[in-house]
């Protein structure tokens, strides 16, 4: 796909209609695999067993593109940069990159507390 959907999108999967309520980059096969954050339309999040996941490149179609706007439309063409610029590295190397930032930003958070 070239172009991520907005947030608040429904898309339908298998018969099955689902709102885009996030972004993932997952760690699927020793590879990373961009896709959104789902949960069953009309019902919404529940609980986090109600939490979904769909690649970008799955077979879908989209019954409504959510809002989009110009500081939004900025942050997918940035979110996409950056999962592609991820995918374009060395799995372990990419992993063992992310694992340190993760890190970091805990060890700084708790710093901050």
């Amino acid at each position: 796909m070239s172009e991520y959907l907005p947030v608040g999108s429904i898309i339908n999967v298998n018969d099955t209609k689902l709102m885009i309520i996030g972004y993932e980059l997952v760690d699927k096969d020793d590879k990373f695999v961009d896709g959104y954050t789902v949960v069953k339309y009309p019902m919404g999040y529940m609980k986090n067993e109600s939490l979904f996941f769909v690649s970008v490149d799955a077979e879908f179609s989209v019954e409504w593109q959510g809002y989009s706007y110009d500081d939004g439309n900025e942050w997918l063409e940035a979110n996409k940069r950056f999962s592609d610029s991820i995918k374009s590295l060395d799995y372990q190397d990419a992993k063992n990159h992310l694992e340190y930032i993760i890190t970091a930003i805990k060890e700084h958070g708790d710093k901050n507390e």
